[in-house]
């Protein structure tokens, strides 16, 4: 399960691409339910997944688009992901959460 903001629309499509890009990466969150019996790889997960362990993370998709070519394929494959995950493993009752919402970023990117 997740959610994310609703971006305002964008003047164009590059400025609407980058608007649901960063209402995922900075203000997204996913909860995962598991049955695993691996609760240190659980963790390992956690802790990768959210957009914030990217190198690329910390300024709005727009600007990080444009220094990047306009070439998805230059930016960092781990941006793509959400703000927050939450993984519940229903085998032991423990959950792992990790990321944060940025809301600077999230606000700079959608005008407010």
């Amino acid at each position: 399960m997740g959610y994310a903001p609703i971006p305002p629309l964008g003047k164009d499509f590059e400025l609407a691409m980058a608007r649901t890009n960063d209402a995922i990466l900075y203000g997204g969150t996913v909860y995962c339910t598991v049955d695993c019996s691996d609760e240190s790889g659980l963790q390992k997960i956690s802790e990768q997944a959210p957009s914030m362990a990217s190198k690329d993370y910390g300024k709005p998709f727009l600007q990080i688009f444009r220094e990047a070519d306009r070439d998805f394929y230059k930016i960092d494959h781990a941006l793509f992901a959400p703000a927050v995950l939450t993984i519940n493993n229903c085998k032991t009752g423990n959950s792992f959460r990790a990321g944060q919402i940025n809301p600077q970023v999230l606000a700079e990117s959608l005008g407010f």
